[in-house]
């Protein structure tokens, strides 16, 4: 809200596909991170951390 209780727009036309497509591409990320943390985690697992 602006300053006079009138809302206004902060981002310039056709940039909602913009910020859709980061947030797609950010999950995207976020869950290969996690998929290659959990096999990491299941071959360290009882083992201890592996030298080499």
């Amino acid at each position: 809200m602006a300053a006079t209780g009138k809302p206004y727009q902060n981002y310039s036309e056709g940039m909602e596909d913009q910020i859709c497509a980061f947030g797609l591409v950010l999950n995207a990320i976020v869950l290969f991170n996690m998929r290659v943390l959990r096999r990491g985690v299941a071959c360290t697992s009882g083992k201890g951390m592996v030298r080499g």
